[in-house]
């Protein structure tokens, strides 16, 4: 549980933006602002659950932390053969087939869904004051 807490308060403390929040048991959340964006259920690349969703959460912060943001800069694409989630040509997450699977859909279709979320929600997160 210490472990879970001090991931979140290090993931809230780089930008307050995204946040990573996930419990013994749980999928790993990737949250901006209040919002969930993306829920990762699935090990993958050789990563847990909990460790994509950290990496997840550290990409963001440090593409937004460093450059503006407009929302066309997140876009889908296909890296190593499968689909995953760019903010202005920079990896965000793949989109694994388990995950697609239990959602009743494609890696291709989930990758836009996490993009779609990911634009409609740092906009938002980005104007509100820290």
């Amino acid at each position: 549980m210490t472990r879970c807490i001090s991931l979140i308060i290090l993931a809230t403390s780089l930008l307050g933006l995204a946040t990573v929040a996930f419990a013994v048991g749980q999928p790993g959340d990737v949250i901006i602002g209040q919002e969930v964006v993306l829920r990762i259920r699935f090990p993958a690349g050789g990563y847990s659950v909990e460790e994509r969703a950290e990496i997840v959460t550290q990409r963001i912060n440090e593409l937004l932390g460093s450059q503006p943001f407009e929302a066309s800069d997140v876009t889908v694409g296909v890296c190593n053969k499968e689909y995953a989630v760019f903010i202005g040509g920079n990896l965000i997450i793949t989109a694994d087939k388990e995950t697609a699977k239990f959602n009743k859909t494609t890696p291709e279709k989930l990758a836009n869904i996490w993009a779609d979320n990911l634009r409609r929600v740092i906009p938002e997160a980005k104007a509100q004051p820290k």
